[in-house]
């Protein structure tokens, strides 16, 4: 069991550092080169609530001063909108509608904050976002406060955006599969070979374990890096090589060229003088191919599953070590 427990911390571990290096160069696609892919489908599922043809919520709220003061440059959007700044800037808009942006202190204070906001709702021509309002105010007509409304609308946000993640990931998944495809293929991540060889060098996997097992302590995932992903590869790479896998682009490409002439040559310790013939040059082809897809798979599911996976797997072995 615990030979068992070390095998999969330390494979989890190796795709947990795989799957850091993926998310960098998706951060930097998308900031750099996707033109803020985050940014604007943030926007999108916003507008896909409060936005119609009759009235756009999501422009004005952009342009309130609680969410256009985590803008800077010419980053027009925000990737990420604080819940209870969210609610404010709506409570703000929707109170203005009655009250209007030129009203004085006095003619604020004649009427309720809950009330404008109600009467605000009625200034805004959209029916569905009307709906959407009224379904966020408080159930005690009578309340003098705002706190209950505000309260409603960021447990509503944090909800909705629960969703939109969950879509954002969706969305994700081809991209991200083709940016673990080429790096498995760049870094020669094969997912066949690697099974074997962590699982036959025990000392590779108490290599891997202790440094893992250091992170998981100190509650320290690896971060990916979307300024400088080239940088984190090459530095987790190197890990990755001193505890003896052979990872980084092979410019001989050396195992493409021993699937032609080696009948088995995943495996060094057993080279053979007999060629593999045509079929056997298809078979190894398919073996190498199928080793980077399942590579790829692994690595684009991302590094807080295998951090997941991780601490699962730590905390089995301490619950399997005291029964003993």
């Amino acid at each position: 069991m615990t030979t068992l427990l070390t095998y999969l911390i330390s494979l989890a571990g190796v795709y947990l550092l795989l799957s850091t290096i993926v998310s960098s160069f998706m951060e930097f696609w998308n900031v750099r080169i996707g033109k803020n892919f985050r940014q604007v489908f943030m926007r999108e599922m916003l507008e896909k609530t409060l936005t119609d043809e009759k009235s756009n919520l999501v422009a004005e709220l952009y342009r309130h001063p609680l969410i256009a003061q985590r803008l800077s440059g010419t980053q027009y959007m925000p990737s990420a909108i604080d819940s209870r700044n969210f609610a404010d800037a709506l409570v703000a808009i929707v109170s203005e509608k009655n009250v209007g942006v030129d009203a004085g202190a006095d003619e604020r204070a004649a009427v309720s904050a809950v009330r404008n906001f109600r009467e605000g709702i009625k200034q805004i021509p959209s029916y569905r976002q009307q709906q959407l309002l009224y379904s966020l105010l408080p159930a005690e007509t009578n309340t003098e406060s705002t706190e209950q409304i505000k309260t409603n609308i960021i447990n509503w946000f944090d909800a909705y955006m629960t969703r939109v993640s969950g879509e954002y990931k969706r969305r994700q998944r081809k991209p991200l599969f083709a940016v673990s495809i080429i790096l498995a293929l760049a870094l020669n991540v094969n997912g066949l070979t690697l099974f074997r060889e962590l699982w036959q060098n025990q000392n590779m996997q108490k290599a891997l374990e202790t440094e893992i097992v250091a992170l998981a302590a100190a509650e320290k995932m690896p971060q990916p890096d979307g300024e400088n992903p080239r940088k984190l590869m090459d530095s987790l790479t190197a890990k990755l090589n001193m505890v003896g896998l052979p990872f980084g682009f092979d410019e001989d490409f050396a195992i493409w060229k021993s699937c032609l002439k080696e009948k088995e040559p995943f495996h060094p310790e057993k080279k053979s003088a007999e060629k593999p013939g045509v079929l056997g040059v298809l078979w190894n082809y398919f073996r190498l191919l199928v080793g980077y897809a399942l590579a790829a798979i692994l690595m684009s599911m991302g590094a807080p599953f295998w951090w997941e996976a991780i601490n699962k797997f730590i905390n089995i072995r301490s619950i399997a070590s005291a029964k003993k």
